[in-house]
């Protein structure tokens, strides 16, 4: 069984993402959504949203993304790969701020 699996398995943040592109795409339809609804969220939701995405930013990088990859000549496209794994952080951390600021909004 890959790392990643291994990962995910003791870690439930991951578990609902098969893959790194899965993660990506979720991720960004998520916050699509919330920018759609975040007027109408508890602050408890809220609050729910940032934890979440707070360890899957803080243990992102711990997981080893590469058994997932679907290009499996790694070698020739390690580029394409950081890549996939920078936009994927990038997604999950400007999300993480867009609700940090939604709540700091909440509270002034």
């Amino acid at each position: 069984m890959s790392r990643l699996h291994d990962n995910r398995k003791k870690d439930p943040v991951f578990e609902p993402y098969k893959d790194l592109s899965e993660l990506t795409s979720k991720t960004l339809d998520e916050h699509v959504e919330f920018y759609k609804t975040r007027k109408t969220k508890t602050d408890e939701e809220l609050l729910e949203i940032y934890k979440k995405l707070s360890v899957q930013s803080e243990k992102f990088d711990k997981l080893d993304w590469i058994d997932t990859w679907h290009n499996r000549d790694i070698s020739k496209h390690w580029h394409v790969f950081q890549n996939c794994c920078n936009e994927a952080r990038f997604f999950i951390e400007n999300y993480l701020r867009v609700v940090l600021e939604e709540m700091l909004i909440r509270k002034n």
